[in-house]
């Protein structure tokens, strides 16, 4: 009875087994100019070396967290996806011809496994890269003159005060 118990057992035990599979870092955001390709890095690792399909899907809504609100596939939305793969680590880039605002999950799925893992992305596209607007740099301009003139009056206030006191 003892060897049949342990034979069952040991059956069982050997079908048993298990895959790690993780994804990092677990949100993303995608901001740029629109019609060029913004792209992030992320980190998979896998218990074993199996081949990855990436795809995305997006939603309309603002802030939804359920997977189910995110219906719209990638020719939907008007959103390009290009991905590559050095060493597990992955870049995923983006890009658009139109001004977007959106929501998304990134879907990595296992090609010889029923597992799959997901990370949440904001994709967001402006008219012009706002860095390289002349009106960011006028302010920034401002800023530092403003900074200045105030730095230049708590000088001279400091000067005649010691003048004043000899």
């Amino acid at each position: 009875m003892k060897t049949i118990c342990f034979f069952l057992f040991f059956l069982f035990v050997a079908f048993c087994s298990a895959f790690d599979f993780s994804v990092s870092p677990q949100e993303l955001n995608f901001i740029g100019t629109k019609n060029t390709w913004i792209c992030n890095n992320v980190t998979v690792k896998m218990s074993e070396i199996l081949p990855i399909s990436i795809s995305s899907r997006w939603t309309n809504l603002e802030k939804s967290k359920e997977i189910t609100d995110y219906k719209i596939l990638n020719q939907e939305s008007q959103i390009e996806i290009k991905t590559s793969n050095v060493d597990n680590t992955y870049t995923i880039c983006l890009k658009s011809e139109y001004l977007v605002d959106k929501k998304g999950v990134l879907l990595f799925r296992i090609d010889k496994k029923p597992v799959g893992i997901g990370i949440w992305i904001n994709f967001k596209t402006t008219e012009h890269n706002v860095l390289s607007s002349p009106y960011y740099k006028n302010g920034i301009v401002t800023y530092i003159l403003i900074v200045l003139g105030i730095v230049l009056i708590i000088e001279i206030i400091i000067f005649f005060k010691q003048n004043h006191k000899a």
